[in-house]
């Protein structure tokens, strides 16, 4: 699969025609399956990238991405671009016609209008996630214990659960 910024910017896109996000994970894992087995040799996947005139050699995902957008760009629409789409990505091919349409350059620029407008994860968002997410868990936890023994120990746990939600900070950043 792609890179986890390029990910996020094809989820993007594919969001402003419409495209349900469990369409572009099964079209991606399609595409993903023929590539990897045409580079392993397999023939019929080797025949269906060379039926369209898409070079598979030393090609990632990301790019065959942008091949085959740059292919359907100059394709008029019809049954031959619905043909190959369903092809190269199976049935749900067809709902990334639009999406492909824009060749290479157009998934581009909404990729950079993704970045630009603040619609990837950083690292920073990443991480602040990942500390929220230890931070409820270590608060569920201490909720759960202080059922199970009737809150009896709430003070002394306290000190306890604030020692470690710092210390938690500390190791996730």
């Amino acid at each position: 699969f792609p890179s986890h910024e390029a990910a996020q910017k094809l989820m993007f896109t594919v969001k402003q025609f419409n495209v349900p996000v469990d369409g572009l994970s099964r079209s991606l894992g399609i595409l993903s399956k023929n590539l990897i087995n045409a580079q392993l040799g397999g023939k019929g996947a080797a025949d269906i990238f060379s039926k369209f005139g898409l070079d598979i050699q030393g090609m990632d995902l990301e790019g065959m991405i942008g091949r085959i957008a740059d292919k359907f760009k100059l394709m008029p629409d019809g049954a031959e671009k619905t043909a190959m789409a369903m092809e190269l990505f199976g049935r749900n091919g067809k709902i990334m016609i639009d999406v492909l349409n824009q060749g290479s350059d157009g998934l581009k620029k909404f990729g950079d209008l993704a970045k630009s407008s603040g619609n990837l994860m950083n690292d920073a968002t990443t991480a602040y996630l990942k500390h929220r997410d230890a931070t409820n868990l270590l608060k569920n936890t201490w909720d759960s214990f202080n059922k199970m023994i009737g809150g009896s120990t709430e003070s002394i746990m306290l000190v306890l659960i604030n020692s470690l939600t710092v210390s938690f900070s500390c190791h996730i950043n």
